[in-house]
């Protein structure tokens, strides 16, 4: 029998974790939660995804004709999200090694999906000749047994504060893996989920989102006011049995947000 743990109730399967996110992804989909950062994205020609889940982000990059390579921890949600593009449309290939620099220019896929742990495996970013113009990562989510690796911890003893340093550790590594990666003065994007008390702390809730990415990102990105965005949404952030927590879980105006960090 699954265990269950005091806070997030039953432990999932990775392949119970993707039918879950999947719920999640239509969810995000059917409210705009996708609309907002790709609206700031830009048009970068080439994007190194991280966490592409069941590929509803991925499409919504697709269908504005930008080039992506995306990566995703769980073997389930890959084939998912491959299946799912390509039933959209999407010329799709599925792999477990980033491709190279031809392989993305000049390959017959718009999409190629990438089978990896970013976080565990420096490899990964450093064994290819390609150069995105662009690392995003929108709303990431992960499996508790992921977390619970990540931190060396038995699963049952994982607290919600080791899941957003989870949340905030890969998005660390996003702005990593930009260093390494970029072309010249490419861009992160972060985009992810905030409740608020009122619409009208947004200010300040936006100083406080420049300075942890900054912090995050380091001296080599810049990110300013002008670059990060919080736009109201409605519903919840969840359309399945994953449970999402932020810092403030009373407040009712829900977020979501895109930080833009251009590499100097």
């Amino acid at each position: 029998m699954p265990e269950v743990h005091p806070e997030f109730g039953r432990l999932m399967t990775a392949e119970e974790y993707a039918r879950e996110w999947e719920e999640n992804a239509r969810h995000f989909e059917k409210h705009g939660f996708y609309t907002m950062p790709l609206e700031r994205l830009g048009k970068p020609k080439a994007v190194l995804e991280i966490g592409c889940g069941s590929g509803r982000s991925t499409l919504a990059l697709a269908k504005k004709r930008h080039r992506v390579v995306a990566m995703e921890i769980n073997a389930t949600a890959a084939r998912s999200a491959h299946d799912f593009l390509s039933v959209n449309g999407i010329r799709t290939q599925l792999t477990d090694a980033l491709p190279s620099a031809h392989e993305v220019e000049k390959g017959a896929a718009q999409v190629i999906i990438v089978t990896g742990n970013i976080l565990a495996d420096d490899a990964l970013a450093s064994g290819t000749d390609w150069h995105p113009d662009a690392v995003i990562c929108w709303f990431i989510g992960a499996q508790l047994d992921v977390i619970a690796a990540f931190f060396g911890k038995p699963t049952i003893k994982l607290t919600s504060d080791d899941v957003r340093m989870y949340r905030l550790s890969l998005q660390g590594k996003c702005y990593e893996v930009g260093r390494k990666m970029l072309h010249g003065n490419g861009l992160v994007q972060i985009a992810d989920r905030m409740r608020l008390a009122s619409w009208q702390d947004k200010d300040q809730a936006r100083d406080e989102l420049v300075q942890t990415q900054s912090e995050l990102a380091g001296p080599d990105f810049q990110i300013s006011r002008s670059s990060t965005f919080l736009s109201r949404v409605s519903g919840g952030f969840d359309g399945s049995s994953i449970q999402y927590l932020t810092q403030s879980p009373d407040s009712n105006v829900r977020v979501v947000t895109s930080v833009i960090a251009t590499k100097r």
